[in-house]
């Protein structure tokens, strides 16, 4: 027992070197695999071991981490749990083929947490825009890299929160802004009237 939780420890510690946290990845105990799988130190040769783990916590864990190359998450974008997928879908070594392919995943949180991806290319979130679920495109209405052309298909959405995104983000337009500032809802109006920037017509 003793031993066990020293080498969940080491597993967790950021002084383990990388060629230890390598040894540690084939370890039986799934903790000890979970510590190294969140280890900063973990090189991708160990990434590599542990996105096959059978347990899918392990799994998402490796698609967070900051090493996993692009290769790594390809692999992970086809994975079975959607939380995995989830969090290749935000990942900035995603390549940007596997994050097309991601656009068409059924699972409603891949694609939000995709719509929100700050290197998402122009033409996915444009893609995105017309999601037939509001979720996805409020994520792309509030990602701070969209740009006008997209955000033009998003103002007059039929969801109020997609509205309220585009009043709130900084490069909605003026002409944008003074159609939302007379928007029924109120916190949409108040929002487009608080950009800056809206300029007044009066």
């Amino acid at each position: 027992m003793l031993e066990t939780v020293k080498m969940i420890l080491e597993a967790k510690c950021v002084t383990t070197s990388p060629e230890r946290l390598t040894e540690l990845a084939k370890e039986a105990l799934v903790w000890i695999r979970f510590e190294v799988a969140k280890n900063p130190n973990t090189l991708p040769e160990a990434l590599l071991i542990l996105a096959k783990d059978r347990y899918s916590f392990v799994r998402a864990a490796v698609a967070k981490h900051p090493k996993a190359t692009s290769a790594i998450l390809k692999m992970l974008s086809k994975d079975k749990c959607s939380k995995v997928r989830a969090e290749v879908a935000q990942h900035p070594n995603t390549s940007e083929k596997t994050l097309k392919k991601l656009t068409k995943d059924k699972t409603l949180l891949v694609r939000i947490k995709l719509a929100s991806n700050v290197r998402l290319p122009v033409e996915l979130l444009n893609e995105l825009a017309e999601d037939e679920q509001y979720e996805v495109r409020i994520g792309v209405a509030g990602n701070p890299i969209t740009p006008i052309e997209v955000l033009r298909k998003l103002f007059r959405d039929l969801d109020y929160m997609v509205r309220e995104e585009v009043a709130k983000h900084v490069n909605a337009t003026t002409d944008i802004l003074s159609e939302l500032s007379n928007d029924r809802d109120w916190l949409i109006s108040k929002y487009a009237k608080n950009n800056p920037n809206f300029v007044s017509e009066e």
